[in-house]
């Protein structure tokens, strides 16, 4: 079996490609320049997807049950973040394989996912690297390649670019050949990978993960700047800082835009029998303005929150 899905959309719930083999939430931190697009191109053991964001958006994947998932950002994307660590140019992520991981992605964000079923992945690492899996494949986090290795690897996502636009002649062992290679690509890569510094990165991964936690967990209370910096152990200058360096917006503008996707959420799968306005829905995230709700969700979503309770 292969399958291709192209979608375009200036809505990322409408990009239901993104969620093959990881589940995503998305929180965008600002206004969308442009439809997002992603291309997803799939067999029965992996799954190749490539994806051009046009906000800015803060991120929490879980990979599917039964999936090996990694990410490689375009070599010109830069600002991309996962637990704190900037993937630059030539690196592979590794997304964890049964836990959350948490990441950020400017806008104009471009490259791929790649998502490997568990099984399949563990036959390949026995029959060529004849090694258990598991010792292969690192923990969470982000590993550069050496450019022998990315180049193999960006050779083979071309390979699969190329039977996504001639999908009606893709045979079986063509198919069973590519996915082959893909899997081994990414082993061979990983096996010669070097992992990012992360000593640099902790006190303020550290510190961000506290609030990330604390203002997802109560996007409805009053949060105040002393509050998060009370919970960060830190002052509000450096909290603004390292906010801005990873999200491009401060703790206060997160919390605002954290609120104007939960309530999206919340617009998007209210049930039109329920007979729910949008004060109902706004009134519990602590919009009581409604003018200036409307202003500032249509300036983020292109769309005022009376147009998306109708969908």
């Amino acid at each position: 079996m292969f399958e291709t899905i192209n979608q375009k959309s200036v809505h990322i719930e409408e990009l239901s490609a993104l969620q093959f083999g990881w589940q995503i939430e998305f929180t965008q931190l600002g206004p969308t320049e442009g439809k997002s697009a992603v291309s997803l191109m799939r067999s029965d053991n992996l799954g190749v997807c490539h994806f051009q964001l046009n906000a800015n958006y803060d991120q929490r994947v879980h990979a599917q049950p039964g999936y090996y998932s990694f990410g490689l950002p375009d070599p010109e994307t830069i600002g991309v973040t996962v637990h704190g660590r900037e993937a630059s140019s030539g690196a592979i992520i590794v997304f964890p394989h049964d836990d959350e991981a948490y990441a950020a992605s400017p806008t104009g964000f471009h490259g791929y996912g790649i998502q490997i079923r568990a099984a399949y992945f563990e036959a390949i690492a026995e029959t060529v690297f004849q090694m258990p899996l598991r010792l292969l494949v690192p923990t969470t986090g982000v590993y550069v390649l050496t450019e022998i290795q990315f180049h193999h690897l960006r050779r083979e996502l071309y390979k699969w670019e190329q039977m996504f636009a001639s999908n009606n002649s893709v045979s079986k062992s063509m198919l069973a050949h590519h996915q082959e290679a893909m899997a081994i690509a990414v082993l061979n890569g990983l096996n010669h990978s070097v992992k990012t510094d992360e000593t640099r990165h902790l006190k303020s991964d550290h510190a961000i993960r506290l609030v990330l936690d604390y203002v997802n967990n109560s996007p409805s209370d009053e949060i105040t700047a002393v509050e998060l910096c009370t919970l960060a152990d830190c002052s509000q200058r450096w909290l603004e800082q390292s906010f801005k360096k990873r999200f491009g917006v401060t703790p206060k503008a997160y919390v605002k835009y954290l609120r104007l996707a939960r309530l999206r959420q919340d617009l998007l799968s209210s049930s039109h029998g329920e007979n729910q306005t949008v004060i109902d829905l706004a009134s519990p995230y602590g919009f009581w303005h409604m003018g200036q709700l409307a202003a500032d969700y249509r300036k983020v979503y292109g769309e005022l929150p009376s147009d998306t309770l109708k969908y």
